[in-house]
């Protein structure tokens, strides 16, 4: 990601010089102060919710000893609490106030968001309950390979949740399947038929 190291606060120093940043600035000045693509733009506008004492809080939580890193994926997931009907300050500060103080995954903040996103409250939050399922992004040939250490080809899904992304690839499945055996059903019919 535009040259981001895997435990880095670089996003958080982009961050602050993009909301340092005039409202008329366009996306051009801003690419080239920056010195990012376009879509690190995008991502990084999306991290309006990190205001001066949320920044200040992933800071410190950088400098206490052990140090704990939000990473910029983990950033990203927490700030996708802004987008569900509960957000407040309040909320998104509750939040990262947890994911600070327990040290949480990408796939946990994740966990963590669609958990508040459904009206439960942090306090009844258990990180240890989450389980991840495999995004069907991925080819099948893929499958072979070792786990990485990425994230982001997991989807978090709250233990006792379940992951309705993939009913419809079932149902497509099973009418491929469907379809095949009628089909060979037909070419075995003519064939008999023939002789």
């Amino acid at each position: 990601m535009a040259g981001l190291q895997k435990e880095s606060l670089a996003w958080l120093d982009q961050l602050e010089v993009l909301q340092a940043q005039p409202a008329s600035a366009s996306r051009t000045d801003l690419q080239n102060t920056l010195n990012v693509k376009n879509s690190h733009i995008t991502n990084l506008r999306a991290l309006t919710c990190f205001d001066p004492k949320a920044v200040e809080k992933v800071r410190q939580a950088a400098l206490t000893n052990p140090s704990y890193t939000l990473s910029y994926n983990s950033a990203l997931a927490l700030a996708k609490l802004k987008k569900s009907s509960v957000h407040s300050a309040d909320t998104f500060h509750t939040a990262l106030d947890f994911t600070l103080s327990h040290r949480l995954a990408t796939k946990h903040i994740k966990a963590l968001v669609i958990w508040l996103a459904s009206g439960k409250t942090v306090e009844t939050f258990d990180p240890s309950q989450v389980k991840a399922v495999r995004s069907s992004k991925r080819n099948t040939n893929e499958s072979n390979e070792e786990p990485s250490d990425d994230d982001s080809d997991l989807e978090a899904v709250p233990a006792g949740g379940s992951n309705w992304k993939l009913v419809p690839l079932v149902i497509i499945e099973l009418g491929f399947l469907y379809g095949l055996g009628w089909l060979v059903w037909k070419v075995v019919v003519w064939v008999r038929h023939l002789f």
